[in-house]
């Protein structure tokens, strides 16, 4: 017998003996202490000594629990003969037949040993007793041959328990689709859905989180969301695996929308979910909204660790809110989400980036003070950060720290290569070279093959360059910006272009912007190979990347346009230079005389002021404008959609007659509505998702203000339509807006920048009250960006380009010939003609004071009789809802109120700082704040300063109230770095510098002044400012004569 006595009792059961003896139960140990005296043992053979001992105790009789003790140290250790053993003898010993529990722990057993036949056989073995296996018995075998084999599962479940009359639960269900699922047999697993709603059994949470998940991982979120909407309760897990594959997939929009339904179900996703959504959203800019999700989540008693925290960090670096990003880090240390070593990484990283390099240096010194270790990614963002922004001495101090540190172990060549580029950068080949000698001993083969490719390059044959330069990447190396500058050079020689580009990208993936000295070989080469214009794109190219292009950029370029006497190209090369300030030297002059004189008649004394003036050197654009346009490279994929005369927008509806202008996010085109035979704006959005989120939210506004103002009476431009359009570069979605007229920064332009007579600035204040009214008052919403930009005239300032009032006959078929169908180089030639005539008013003035005539008579302002005043409030794309603000800092620079600098918090009080500050430039010609940089000093501050020398001392509760109020004033409320301001009160301004009348001047200053209260809650609401007796100056009915206009004019059409 298995159960016979022993004298012996181990050392485990003899410190239990104390305690048995002085339990209630006197010497007879309870079931539990046997059953933990048998798990804790270390063998089987301990495991049944143990068993037997409590036998020999009176009265003692084993229980089914300590048999499944047993039975589980057993099978651990494989003694499964003994198992089969106990389990003939259990029935006799305690009077009952082994349970399910048991023939679990024993199936269990089995299958950790991965023994599937005794695990079949487990079935049989419950009949052995007398006893029908139950449901769990047999989900636990499928359980077991799920992990081993769904084939064999699914055999099982078919001839063993459907021939058994066994009618499977939710959990047999599940452990079915588990196993289809691992096996990526999704088909099969929508089957087995259909099987259990035809069975009768409900699938539940869990069986759909299981198919979710497989259908997620194999790419088909899609499919996934619509599975999700069968379930009749979705759990955290659910919107888990959903949110989580949509940001894998950057998919934002569709992550937020699942993340607001999973918060309004009273749902939290975990930590993990949370910080894919805010990655995305930071890898978009929109890092508000992702400390909003933060936030959201923490409230709602959710999991935040400092992965999440420092995803934030990241994205706040790189929009280059350093200051906001310190700020949440100290945030992180009060809230217990202690800064780890990655958080200080990308904290050094942001400053070095904005070229805050002190401050990362601080921050290198404060990991030290704060106990946390620098790793290799600490030192080597550091050295590099130094190295690239021209403090390549303080990197060597910080790779000799690197160097004599405990913490990073084995050399590597990142941060060396960095401070080689540090001394290329500042032009200091012997140092780089030496530099290069002294890592011989830490890198012997990278600094052998370099040396050798530097001098191959020098003298060598082009085969033993490509051969050694082929070894080098062969072997893993990567080549140091001095190497890379010897074989730019050498392949450019030589004639290798497409090379010499693969090495001028590598160069720039790594970060490191090639000098003119490098990129100009790569120029000479383009010119060698008569490519001018790959050597002009190229030129462009590296502009556009950060490199700056100098005089030796361009001169062999004009130099070969000349000799191929291309005298229009050559000039508008030359114009190009001059725009971007590089003055062309007397051999490039040369150059061009002498083409001139070849080409033409001209003789080499002809005047330049002749060359400018004539009209087809001039360079004018068909429509008069002298202001760029948004140039062909940002028609790409994620960009503009290419538009010609008379495209057909939605179905036909809207054909494009004409480019009205072009923003960074979109362009505007005059359309013809042939539906209602008027015409409107066509605004078209360019198609990377970022943009098309813009959009949406604009049109939602557009959307709640056209909803509220049926009657086109609140000085707020009417969205007519939205809808969106496939083109190459993707989906744009586009507003159809009704056309309106001109800025009224153009008609301060065309005034000339005088300032206009009080009663018209009064008629446009009255128009930009009335739509900021209804916007604050009856929307709750704040426009957050009004400038004279964003505020158009309801009619044309020239007639002509009204295509009401010019009578313009409407485009309906495309004309002959393709408009935007050139090739690059030609639209390469239309990017430099659009900046001739920029360059041309540039040489013609130098040359007025070079030949000594006197300067150009001051021109009087325009009269402005006749042109319509009337205007509405336009651009709502960085709009918001009072409630629901999403961005910290709003409004353009000069128009910025103070609450705004000091993130103090703002409401519809900053609109009305803004239409203050337009309603002085409308009366002067000239902004009320144009705020600079200063020695010590940044334009915040310069623009606090401006605004107190206007308006006097800010109440020091205002001026240290703010998060950013530190940063400019000290605890008395005084700007810390400008401490001498010179105050000019607004109404002696109008009088002294303006020369308005004294009592005009006193009643716009009494207009003004209280809009501009430092304190934001003291300032006039649009509605009083509507009532102040300024603008009822001239006519008591003014205000009714605007609304009675706006309900006469033709909402799609224009404003007559």
């Amino acid at each position: 017998m298995l159960l016979a006595s022993s004298r012996y009792v181990p050392l485990t059961r003899r410190l239990w003996l104390p305690q048995l003896r002085s339990s209630s139960l006197l010497s007879v140990p309870s079931d539990d202490h046997i059953v933990r005296l048998i798990l804790d043992q270390k063998s089987a053979s301990g495991a049944l000594e143990t068993f037997r001992w409590a036998s020999t105790f009176p009265g003692f009789i084993h229980s089914r629990s300590t048999y499944r003790a047993l039975f589980y140290k057993l099978c651990v250790f494989r003694r499964f003969d003994t198992v089969y053993q106990l389990l003939d003898e259990m029935p006799e010993s305690t009077g009952l037949p082994p349970d399910d529990a048991i023939f679990v722990t024993i199936i269990r057993g089995f299958g950790r040993a991965r023994l599937t036949k005794r695990v079949i056989s487990v079935v049989d073995l419950v009949s052995k007793f007398g006893i029908k296996p139950s449901l769990k018995v047999f989900n636990s075998i499928l359980d077991v041959l799920v992990k081993e084999d769904i084939d064999i599962a699914r055999e099982f479940f078919r001839r063993k328990m459907m021939a058994s009359g066994i009618q499977g639960d939710e959990y047999t269900y599940g452990i079915l689709m588990k196993g289809l699922c691992l096996t990526n047999r999704i088909g099969d697993g929508f089957k087995l859905l259909q099987i259990m709603k035809t069975c009768g059994v409900a699938p539940n949470t869990v069986v759909y989180n299981t198919l979710l998940h497989a259908l997620c991982k194999n790419g088909k979120v899609g499919r996934a969301r619509s599975l999700m909407s069968e379930m009749k309760e979705p759990n955290d897990v659910t919107f888990n695996i959903l949110i989580s594959a949509y940001c894998n997939e950057q998919k934002l929009i569709q992550s937020m929308v699942l993340l607001e339904k999973c918060f309004s179900l009273g749902l939290v996703p975990d930590v993990v979910t949370v910080t894919k959504v805010m990655e995305v959203l930071c890898n978009e800019g929109r890092v508000s909204e992702a400390l909003e999700v933060l936030e959201r989540v923490e409230s709602k008693g959710g999991k935040v660790d400092v992965v999440a925290c420092n995803t934030l960090v990241k994205g706040y670096c790189a929009v280059g809110k350093m200051r906001v990003a310190q700020r949440f880090f100290q945030e992180m240390e009060r809230k217990g989400y202690l800064p780890n070593v990655e958080t200080y990484n990308l904290l050094i990283a942001g400053f070095c980036d904005v070229g805050m390099l002190d401050s990362a240096l601080d921050t290198f010194n404060d990991m030290k003070t704060d106990a946390i270790r620098w790793n290799f990614a600490t030192f080597n963002t550091l050295i590099r950060g130094l190295s690239v922004r021209g403090r390549t001495d303080d990197g060597i101090k910080i790779l000799e720290l690197m160097q004599d540190s405990e913490t990073v172990h084995g050399a590597r060549i990142d941060p060396y290569n960095s401070v080689i580029y540090g001394f290329y950068k500042e032009n200091r080949w012997e140092d780089a070279l030496e530099f290069l000698l002294k890592m011989e001993k830490l890198f012997p083969r990278a600094v052998d093959r370099s040396f050798k490719l530097i001098s191959l390059c020098e003298k060598g044959g082009m085969d033993d360059v490509k051969t050694a330069y082929d070894q080098m990447t062969g072997e893993g190396g990567v080549p140091s910006v001095i190497v890379s500058h010897c074989l730019i050079h050498r392949y450019s020689q030589e004639g290798y272009m497409e090379e010499t580009l693969e090495l001028i990208n590598d160069m720039v993936t790594r970060g490191y912007l090639p000098r003119s000295s490098t990129f100009n070989a790569v120029i000479i080469g383009f010119c060698k190979e008569d490519k001018v214009m790959n050597g002009i794109k190229f030129v462009e190219d590296m502009a556009e990347r950060g490199c700056v292009p100098d005089r030796e950029s361009y001169n062999p370029l004009l130099e070969e346009l000349c000799v191929k006497g291309d005298i229009q190209k050559a000039w508008l090369l030359l114009s190009l230079m001059v725009e971007k300030s590089i003055v062309p030297d007397s051999s490039m002059w040369s150059s061009l005389m002498f083409c001139l004189s070849q080409k033409t008649a001209i003789h080499l004394n002809t005047s330049l002021q002749d060359i400018i003036e004539n009209r087809d050197m001039s360079c004018s654009s068909s429509s008069g404008s002298d202001e760029d346009d948004e140039g062909f490279d940002a028609y790409r994929k994620g960009g503009y959609h290419a538009v010609r005369i008379g495209d057909q927008f939605a179905g036909g509806r809207y054909i494009a007659q004409r480019k009205l202008g072009w923003g960074q996010f979109s362009t505007v085109w005059l359309a013809y509505d042939t539906r209602t035979s008027n015409y409107v704006a066509l605004k078209i959005q360019k198609s990377a998702l970022q943009f098309a989120q813009a959009a949406l939210h604009e049109i939602e506004l557009l959307q709640a203000a056209a909803d509220g103002d049926p009657g086109n009476t609140k000085c707020v431009v009417r969205l007519i339509d939205d809808f969106k359009h496939a083109g190459p570069n993707g989906q744009h979605l586009c507003m159809v807006l009704e056309f309106l007229g001109d800025s009224l920064l153009r008609l301060i332009k065309y005034n000339r920048y005088k300032g206009m007579e009080l009663s018209k600035v009064r008629e446009i204040c009255k128009c930009i009250l009335t739509g900021l009214d209804y916007l604050h008052r009856e929307l709750g919403m704040i426009h957050s960006d009004l400038k004279p930009e964003n505020i158009l005239l309801c009619s044309t300032i020239d007639p002509a380009k009204d295509p009401i009032r010019s009578g313009l006959t409407p485009i309906l078929e495309k004309p002959e010939g393709n408009q935007n169908g050139t090739s690059t180089m030609n639209l390469i030639e239309k990017k430099l003609k659009r900046r001739a005539k920029k360059a041309a008013a540039k040489i013609s003035g130098r040359r007025v004071s070079i030949v000594g005539l006197s300067e150009t008579p001051t021109k009087n302002k325009r009269n402005l009789d006749g042109i319509d005043m009337r205007c509405k409030v336009v651009d709502f794309g960085n709009g918001c809802w009072a409630d629901k603000k999403f961005a910290e800092e709003i409004q353009t620079r000069q128009y910025r109120a103070p609450e705004v600098i000091l993130q103090s918090g703002y409401s519809y009080s900053v609109d009305m700082w803004s239409f203050a500050c337009t309603a002085f430039e409308l009366a002067t010609g000239d902004m009320l704040f144009a705020p600079k940089e200063g020695n010590g000093y940044g334009e915040d501050e310069d623009h606090l300063a401006l605004m107190m020398e206007l308006l006097g001392k800010m109440p020091r509760k205002i001026a240290i109230g703010g998060a950013r109020s530190k940063d400019y004033f000290d605890r008395h409320g005084d700007l810390k770095r400008i401490r001498r301001l010179k105050y000019w009160p607004l109404d002696r301004l109008l009088i002294d510098k303006y020369k308005l009348p004294e009592a005009e001047s006193r009643e716009f200053a009494e207009f003004l002044c209280p809009i501009m209260d430092f304190a934001p809650e003291k300032r006039p609401t649009a509605q009083q400012c509507l009532q102040h007796p300024w603008l009822n100056l001239r006519t008591q009915n003014n205000e009714d004569q605007i609304e009675g206009q706006m309900s006469n004019m033709q909402i799609k059409g224009s404003c007559s």
